[in-house]
């Protein structure tokens, strides 16, 4: 009776942290199936019966229907871990699920939940000084360890990692820039073959579609903006002097649209709408015109073409300076069968498109993904070097925490021997998605290593074999390793922090109340 009642005492002062150890650990047993080379698909489908199959680990998590707030935490996690080096996603959430239940195993030892969060914030620092530190760095653009990260990443598709290189090469020079996304060049469409463009793609027809366009020597102007005239409010225009106005701008208007013709324009660029006015005038003057281009699309374009992008009333300016706003290609093509514009030629920077083809739409969406990854860990190994894969690297990691708890004091120990556990469930998990005993060969590797000593050596995933991870061209980039780590412990840190669960307001009702009283609650 005694022990049942302590049980129940335990049971309702960890309700929350149990809660949510449960939720995250149903989440990333799901994408925990992906992992590694031998990881399988998942099929997600909504209730309109659209499919998507993948075994790209934020986009499953992404477009789970995932409803305990601790899983969205995950979830969110994930999603941080694509923006800022765009892979190791699902790698991250299975840590954070191996951080979160090791955590739980140690507090319902009877560790003190501040000693375990304490034991793993030092852990994590020194795991995040340990990556950094042994990270191999990449003699140039044409290191083969790149196009291995690249290939790994990309599910082992050799074309997609070496397109990318090719189009890194062309880009070299910006691919230190921490705001440069190499993903951000990948496009895939249905139907088109794999290939690198030397050129922009605007993912959008022209106006008036008449069968495949090419214009040679084209001038053309990027207006961030719509072409119409000024407006006038309704209510101005039902007087005199409204109207009146309504008519200056139409005229100032058309004077503008002739100057388009008088610097020879021959494709114009818009992130809005045109008038009927406009559109007439255009297509009379045989003038190009795409509407409501996105602003990822509107950057490569005037980097491109040397364009400054102006607004609808910079028309108002003389036909000089108007001029200078202009950019130059040397050809655009619209392709009527693939449904693009193809800029080429551009007077400005270098530039490129990895055009991504499949025969259908659910191939095509995985190729995209499968390309984007492939291209977030080819930029960020050429930015932070490379560390072996196959988690290989993580054991090392479990190695040299493990060695801290012996220098901490008290009962810290045990949050760092959590963090050296968790460390091990990433190879541990490929490991048995290849057909293997995952505990048997997480044993024997530790040891080789050990004896070796020498953090490279891995796993092979197709014979079962031990084999040095860099020397076979096995490789994670460095910086997807560093944020997997640092972002799993932070969610995995910040879940085992709260005690209690506690419904709030609905937030638009909270809102309503603060201005009601002034902001003070």
């Amino acid at each position: 009776m005694k022990k049942e009642t302590q049980t129940q005492e335990i049971e309702e002062r960890y309700q929350a942290l149990f809660s949510n150890a449960a939720a995250v650990k149903a989440l990333t047993q799901v994408v925990a199936n992906s992992l590694g080379p031998k990881g399988l698909d998942a099929m997600l489908v909504d209730r309109f019966g659209e499919v998507v199959v993948t075994n790209d680990g934020v986009t499953i998590l992404s477009l789970m229907d995932a409803q305990h707030p601790a899983a969205r935490m995950v979830v969110n996690m994930a999603r941080a871990q694509e923006r800022e080096v765009g892979d190791g996603t699902t790698t991250a959430a299975v840590l954070a699920g191996a951080l979160v239940s090791e955590g739980v195993n140690q507090i319902l030892k009877g560790v003190p939940v501040s000693k375990v969060l304490a034991g793993m914030s030092r852990a994590l620092s020194h795991a995040l000084f340990l990556i950094r530190k042994n990270a191999i760095k990449v003699g140039s653009i044409t290191d083969d360890k790149l196009l291995a990260a690249a290939k790994i990443a990309g599910r082992g598709d050799e074309r997609i990692a070496a397109i990318l290189r090719d189009a890194a090469a062309m880009l070299e020079d910006k691919l230190q820039d921490p705001g440069f996304k190499l993903a951000d060049l990948v496009l895939a469409k249905v139907g088109a073959d794999t290939t690198l463009i030397p050129g922009v793609v605007i993912n959008k027809s022209p106006l008036w579609e008449e069968g495949s366009q090419k214009l040679q020597e084209v001038p053309l102007l990027v207006l961030d903006d719509g072409l119409y005239p000024e407006e006038v409010e309704e209510e101005a225009l039902a007087s005199e002097a409204g109207f009146e106005q309504y008519l200056k701008n139409q005229k100032i208007f058309q004077e503008n649209l002739k100057k388009l013709k008088e610097l020879g324009v021959k494709l114009i660029l818009l992130t809005r709408g045109i008038s009927d006015i406009a559109e007439e005038f255009c297509y009379e003057n045989e003038i190009m015109v795409i509407t409501r281009i996105t602003q990822k699309e509107l950057k490569r374009v005037l980097e491109f073409t040397g364009a400054r992008a102006a607004k609808r009333t910079s028309l108002n300016k003389p036909v000089e300076e108007l001029k200078k706003m202009l950019g130059y290609a040397q050809t655009c093509f619209y392709d009527s069968r693939l449904n693009f514009t193809l800029i080429e030629g551009g007077a400005g920077k270098a530039t490129a498109t990895v055009l991504i083809g499949a025969a259908t739409d659910e191939v095509v969406d995985e190729q995209e993904r499968i390309a984007k990854d492939a291209a977030g860990s080819f930029a960020a190994a050429y930015r932070s070097g490379v560390l072996p894969g196959g988690g290989a690297f993580f054991l090392y990691l479990s190695r040299e925490v493990e060695s801290l708890k012996n220098r901490l004091p008290g009962m810290e120990s045990y949050g760092v021997m959590a963090f050296s556990e968790a460390l091990k469930v990433p190879f541990r998990v490929m490991a048995e998605n290849a057909g293997f005993n995952g505990l048997e060969k997480l044993g024997d590797l530790m040891t080789l290593q050990v004896q070796k000593n020498s953090y490279a050596w891995g796993l092979d995933f197709e014979t079962g074999e031990f084999i040095d991870m860099i020397a076979s061209g096995v490789v994670d980039p460095a910086e997807v390793v560093y944020q997997a780590v640092k972002n799993a412990s932070e969610v995995a840190i910040s879940l085992l922090k709260i005690n209690t669960i506690i419904k709030m307001k609905d937030y638009e009702v909270l809102k309503e109340g603060e201005r009601e009283d002034g902001g003070k609650r």
